[in-house]
């Protein structure tokens, strides 16, 4: 008996979930948003993701059937842009329950009681970067101190 269409979809589906980074998912959804399809570069910006990476990010969802080029258009002084847009498969990949939507009063609760300590780590660590950064400030400061007054000696 072979699979029908849904079934292989799923198991697709379950692979894509395991491989799409988080700039992938967020290109996926950025897409998916536009209307009318979007444009490179309009979509880099909306995603902050650099532009050496984009070609490898959007050929990944190329390849597993999730987005495709529906068009070019001139976007700035070089040459046309490719416009992007979802595919069925892309749509239905968006659209089909999460593995982990929770299905009880329990289940939500243990969800949400994993994205508060997620925030928590998240929040932490934004805080030790910003220990980081003022120790690297106060550390450029002191070197430029030290090259001012070596120049001045």
């Amino acid at each position: 008996m072979t699979p029908d269409d849904s079934d292989t979809n799923a198991l697709d589906f379950d692979r894509i979930d395991e491989e799409i980074s988080e700039d992938q998912a967020k290109l996926l959804a950025t897409i998916h948003a536009a209307d009318e399809g979007i444009l490179t570069g309009r979509l880099r910006e909306a995603v902050s993701v650099p532009s050496g990476s984009m070609h490898y990010h959007l050929g990944r969802l190329e390849e597993w059937e999730l987005v495709d080029v529906v068009g070019r258009q001139a976007e700035g002084g070089g040459s046309p842009s490719k416009c992007w847009d979802t595919t069925d498969r892309g749509g239905r990949y968006l659209e089909r329950p999460g593995p982990t939507a929770p299905t009880t009063f329990q289940d939500l609760v243990n969800h949400i009681e994993d994205l508060e300590r997620d925030l928590d780590r998240r929040e932490e660590r934004i805080k030790a970067m910003e220990t980081d950064i003022t120790d690297l400030k106060s550390a450029y400061n002191t070197l430029a101190s030290a090259v001012e007054n070596q120049l001045h000696d």
